[in-house]
């Protein structure tokens, strides 16, 4: 019986007061599963007029919640994450699109409505250097603002079907 007594109250101490280091590490520990989210929300996606939204806000909302879950308004760690599944699915796209970035350049360069009225402007962000987010690197806000850049144009020629080069 006094074993017992004795364990409970050191659980109970543990859990009430955890050790400094434990506390520290749980502070920062992202617990989002930022993939998993992208890829169900991305995949729930369908082409037409309003998919170039709906895929930023699948992007947003992931970045946020993740974010969220650090308990700080925007962390380097998520933007790096969110990064991460951009190239990672920017790249499923081009292999499964042959010729993906040459179809990409052909409508940027015949200013195809499918590329221009949907993009965002990014064009005035182009110098990511300018950019700054509290928190996070300036290199790593240039590599998420180029990853989801990118990521947008092959998205929409994924979700447009098949485009004639000539």
């Amino acid at each position: 019986m006094k074993r017992g007594t004795l364990y409970f109250i050191a659980c109970s101490a543990l859990c009430l007061f955890p050790p400094q280091g434990h506390a520290e590490k749980s502070a920062t520990k992202v617990s989002f599963d930022t993939e998993g989210f992208l890829k169900e929300c991305t995949r729930r996606v369908l082409g037409g007029e309003m998919q170039i939204p709906m895929n930023q806000r699948c992007v947003s909302t992931a970045l946020q919640l993740c974010s969220l879950s650090t308990g700080e308004l925007v962390t380097e760690q998520c933007s790096l994450d969110v990064t991460l599944w951009l190239n990672g699915d920017s790249a499923r796209i081009g292999v499964e699109i042959p010729d993906a970035d040459l179809m990409v350049r052909k409508l940027e360069e015949q200013s195809d409505p499918r590329i221009k009225d949907f993009l965002p402007d990014l064009s005035r962000t182009s110098d990511c250097s300018q950019m700054n987010i509290e928190g996070v690197s300036s290199e790593a806000v240039c590599a998420y603002a180029t990853s989801l850049s990118t990521w947008f144009k092959l998205r929409i020629l994924e979700q447009s079907g098949p485009i004639s080069l000539d």
